[in-house]
Order: structure tokens, then C-alpha cells, then sequence
């Protein structure tokens, strides 16, 4: 399998050591792999594997962010530069 393919199980891999010790995160972020995603990790709830794939030419990317009292969030974007806007990707 290619590198991407295997990147949601790593993380998944290191979501369940952290997890061990109490240190469990909501996102694994990674970039540059030519594939952007946004795949649930099955094994453990609300957390989740984004990639933001090649800036060139798809221009995706992953905003991260969250206010005290809530649940933080991550989005898999695409940025139009025309618009100048961000949208779902």
C-alpha cells in the first residue's frame, strides 16, 4: 500500500498509546501526500486523521480551532482564489 494509505492506521496506532497514558487527541494532521482526507479512526471515538494533501494545484488545506467550553474542530477546506473564500472540501 502506498504511504497514504497507511497514514490513518498510524495514526490510529498512536491514538491508542496516547490513549494508554491519558493523553488522547481529537486530530491527527499531516500534509503532502497528494491525497486530501478527512477519515474517522473507526477504533476511537471523535477522533479523526486529516491530510491536507498538495497546496498545488487542489490549494486544500486544514483549519484547526475551538473556544474554551467547547469541542475543538478540524475542517478539510479548499481555498477558491478568485473568491477569496474558503469552502468544504
Amino acid at each position: 500500500p502506498s504511504f497514504a494509505a497507511m497514514l490513518p492506521g498510524a495514526a490510529a496506532r498512536c491514538q491508542a498509546i496516547l490513549a494508554r497514558f491519558g493523553a488522547s487527541v481529537p486530530f491527527y494532521v499531516c500534509g503532502h501526500t497528494h491525497a486530501a482526507v478527512d477519515v474517522p479512526l473507526a477504533s476511537v471515538p471523535h477522533a479523526r486523521y486529516l491530510n491536507c494533501g498538495a497546496w498545488v494545484p487542489s490549494r486544500t488545506l486544514v483549519t484547526l480551532g475551538g473556544a474554551p467550553g467547547r469541542r475543538p474542530y478540524a475542517r478539510l477546506e479548499r481555498w477558491d482564489p478568485e473568491s477569496r473564500l474558503r469552502s468544504a472540501a
